[in-house]
């Protein structure tokens, strides 16, 4: 995916160690581009101290910079335990929005649930999600296939 520029490794560096990263795929025509946070992490031990929040927030500027994204869309694991609610109130502190379909996979065995952060005004974020899986679909169709 990375040697055939379809995605992107992004990585967040504090005093020379590694201590998040993120890959991310563009989706879309150029006029309504999204781009999909496919996996983000942030090292165990620095959790709860604002990286990835700040790492959020570097993605969204060089996005929007280098390729005018109109949102951002991640894939958020569905469940209830508490780790599951954790995952998506820290989306939703960063401004996504929780859509209500759950999308299972054939060959993953947890659901998914998708979530968006609209850029402008004219990005609409759909009532189910449903919507939503066909750019992470398209992406991981693309990005995931043997070349």
């Amino acid at each position: 995916m990375l040697d055939r520029k379809i995605g992107y490794l992004h990585t967040g560096v504090h005093h020379g160690e590694v201590v998040a990263m993120a890959v991310t795929g563009l989706e879309g025509k150029v006029a309504e581009r999204i781009l999909i946070i496919d996996y983000l992490a942030v090292e165990q031990k620095l959790r709860g101290w604002g990286i990835g929040t700040w790492m959020l927030e570097q993605l969204r500027a060089w996005a929007l910079r280098e390729h005018r994204i109109k949102g951002m869309i991640i894939e958020a694991e569905f469940g209830t335990t508490e780790a599951h609610q954790e995952r998506i109130q820290f989306w939703q502190r960063n401004g996504f929005i929780l859509t209500s379909y759950v999308h299972q996979y054939r060959m993953v065995p947890e659901p998914y649930q998708a979530m968006m952060l609209p850029l402008d005004t004219n990005t609409h974020v759909p009532d189910d999600g449903e919507a939503l899986f066909r750019y992470i679909n398209a992406f991981h169709k693309v990005a995931y296939r043997k070349s």
